[in-house]
């Protein structure tokens, strides 16, 4: 007698574990403030963890399963209401999530970007652009790389990302019609020069 067994897709437990120092930035590093893993382009945290001390070491542990390996993740600095974007290398950090049974470990220095919400009500306070980058005020939508300002730094990001035939990210979708193509390309551009003339 033959039997059949079906066979379901189990998910699997994964655990990845961020970890780093945060050296200030836009504001003072202090301890027991919140850093909040994100999808970049959205608000909904991911998980949660915290500034250890006040020299800035955090810890943030993100516990899925397997099939939200790959998923494209940021890291946020939650103080006193305010949110600001965390940047390696003066660019918004985003990384993949790749956690496993053992949990993997990934390390970040990282500094406090711009403020990306307040729950004062303000969103965006970022400034009008330094002298030299040329670029205004921020809309989190055309703002891709989360420094505060809309340039050609994000020109060439979203350039790049449709270029590339990456897969879809909903921070590149800036119009949110579920494609990335041209007419974000062609949004960002004007964003970015209707923020230079606001300067």
């Amino acid at each position: 007698m033959a039997s059949s067994i079906l066979h379901a897709a189990v998910p699997v437990p994964a655990t990845m574990l961020v970890t780093g120092d945060i050296n200030g930035g836009s504001v003072s590093v202090k301890k027991n403030a919140e850093v909040i893993a994100v999808e970049p382009g959205t608000t909904a945290s991911v998980a949660t963890g915290v500034v250890l001390d006040n020299s800035g070491t955090y810890s943030v542990e993100i516990s899925k399963t397997t099939d939200f390996n790959g998923t494209q993740l940021t890291l946020i600095y939650s103080t006193g209401g305010n949110r600001y974007q965390l940047l390696s290398d003066g660019e918004a950090l985003v990384f993949s999530f790749n956690g496993g049974l053992l949990p993997s470990r990934r390390t970040y220095g990282l500094t406090i970007g711009a403020l990306i919400s307040s729950s004062n009500g303000g969103d965006n306070g970022g400034s009008g652009g330094d002298s030299g980058g040329g670029g205004g005020t921020a809309d989190a939508s055309f703002d891709l790389n989360g420094d505060g300002k809309v340039d050609t730094k994000d020109t060439a990001l979203i350039k790049q990302h449709v270029v590339s035939n990456a897969a879809y990210l909903a921070k590149y979708d800036v119009n949110s019609d579920k494609l990335i193509n041209t007419r974000d390309i062609i949004d960002v551009i004007k964003a970015a020069r209707a923020a230079s003339l606001d300067r």
